[in-house]
C-alpha cells in the first residue's frame, strides 16, 4: 500500500498516470473533493494499491474551514483502515522543487509523524 500526499497541484496525479501507464488520474472538475482515490497496479508480478489523498490546499480551507476538517478526518480514517488491515508500506510526499514552505512541513508532519507515528518509510 502506497499513499501519496501533498498540497493540490503538486503532481500526484501525474505520478499515478506514469506508474499506471495510462491517463486515469485527473484533477477533479469541482474543488473540495474529499475522497481518497485508490488505484490497483501490478508491476513485475507484484500487486500495489496506490492511494491518492485529496490535497491539503490552503486556499480551500481558508475559504471553507470544513474542507480542512474533512480532509484530515478522511486521512485519519484511511490510515486507521490500512494500519488495521495490511498496513502502509510507503508514503510518497509530492512537492514542487524549491524551498520547503511551512505548509509543506505541516503536511509532512501530519502524515509521517502524527498519522503514521514515524513508522512508515517516506520519500
Amino acid at each position: 500500500n502506497v499513499v501519496l500526499f501533498r498540497d493540490t497541484g503538486a503532481g500526484r496525479n501525474s505520478i499515478i498516470n506514469l506508474i499506471l501507464g495510462d491517463d486515469v488520474a485527473c484533477r477533479p472538475l469541482l474543488s473540495g473533493i474529499l475522497d481518497t482515490k485508490r488505484y490497483n497496479v501490478t508491476i513485475q508480478g507484484r500487486h500495489f494499491r496506490i492511494f491518492n489523498t485529496p490535497g491539503l490546499d490552503k486556499s480551500e480551507w481558508l475559504v471553507d474551514p470544513g474542507y480542512l476538517v474533512g480532509v484530515i478526518s478522511n486521512a485519519i480514517r484511511l490510515v486507521r483502515y490500512l494500519t488495521d488491515t495490511e498496513g502502509i508500506n510507503l508514503l510518497v510526499f509530492c512537492m514542487w522543487s524549491g524551498a520547503i514552505t511551512r505548509d509543506m512541513e505541516h503536511n509532512y508532519l501530519l502524515f509521517h509523524d502524527f498519522l503514521c507515528h514515524n513508522k512508515v518509510p517516506t520519500v
